[in-house]
């Protein structure tokens, strides 16, 4: 449900209809970095696995898993949605 909501806000709503703004990882990058965190990893294991559910899923099949550095991409028929990554204090 949460990511059809991205969706339709992202693909289909325009103006003030659209309620998710997209802001790219690279500005979360910068903000995180002021705060002396750093960007940890996902295995190539758990990008598999996130295949693997998305296939079970109605229209899973539509879902797409990309690399952003050490970030996740996950978007639906190519258009990103959301951006999974993970931080730690260094």
């Amino acid at each position: 449900m949460y990511l059809g909501e991205g969706i339709r806000s992202i693909v289909a709503a325009e103006g003030a209809e659209r309620a998710i703004r997209h802001v790219n990882i690279d500005v979360w990058r910068k903000f995180f970095a002021r705060f002396g965190m750093k960007e940890i990893g996902f295995s190539a294991s758990s990008l598999y696995q996130a295949k693997l559910v998305a296939g079970k899923i109605p229209c899973g099949s539509c879902c797409t898993f990309d690399m952003d550095g050490k970030s996740v991409n996950i978007g639906w028929n190519g258009t990103p949605i959301e951006c999974l990554s993970a931080w730690k204090f260094s």
